[in-house]
């Protein structure tokens, strides 16, 4: 896996480095139906492009544990110990299927994160704040477009940055809520506007039940 992927989701687990409880096992990952991914834990439905490439779970196991390797390399301040509490990959979404293209390829990114042990983070926006420490704390080279702002999905008040991978040529957006004392993180990353413009249609049409 190259670092172009680890570095969409890898900000997103290392955040799960303090002392907090795991995820149960039987958490609701939630399941993808007529081009839908729906979660009726945190009680939301996103519909996608079906010409897009859906992640299954066991190769999003796959992507988790190759961060833990990227993080245990030293490359942010945590260790895979910590960075398996709290962080529940729900959905990733490519354009082409992994390893089927040498280029960069766009994608969806979505997570979620236990916060009840992270007692500083409060609102989305301490969310989006902490993830731009851990990006500035990281290997890669930001350019950050603009301040943290709110915007609403899906009747739901998230934060969202927007920052340009200066190492890979492509920007991408985080955006964050906060639901049942979980955060709701996705990411998606693009290098023109046609991909840009797939992306937020998928995530505009993000719907809480």
């Amino acid at each position: 896996m190259n670092k172009i992927i680890l570095s969409l989701c890898v900000v997103l687990l290392a955040s799960s480095c303090k002392d907090a409880h795991k995820i149960s096992e039987d958490f609701d990952y939630g399941k993808i139906e007529n081009g839908v991914y729906s979660n009726e834990f945190f009680n939301f439905e996103v519909p996608y492009n079906q010409d897009w490439s859906v992640k299954s779970r066991d190769q999003m196991t796959e992507m988790t544990e190759e961060v833990r390797d990227f993080v245990d390399q030293g490359n942010f301040e945590t260790t895979p110990k910590e960075t398996q509490i709290n962080f529940a990959q729900l959905f990733a979404l490519f354009k082409f299927p992994i390893g089927t293209v040498s280029e960069f390829n766009p994608s969806l990114i979505i997570n979620a994160e236990n916060l009840k042990s992270l007692s500083a983070i409060k609102t989305p926006k301490d969310y989006i704040n902490e993830t731009k420490i851990l990006l500035d704390e990281g290997p890669m080279n930001f350019v950050y477009k603009e301040k943290p702002y709110s915007i609403t999905i899906g009747s739901k008040e998230f934060a969202t940055m927007e920052v340009y991978n200066q190492d890979y040529n492509i920007t991408q957006e985080f955006f964050a809520a906060i639901h049942h004392g979980f955060a709701i993180a996705m990411v998606i990353s693009y290098n023109d506007d046609a991909q840009k413009e797939s992306l937020h249609k998928m995530i505009d049409n993000l719907k809480f039940k």
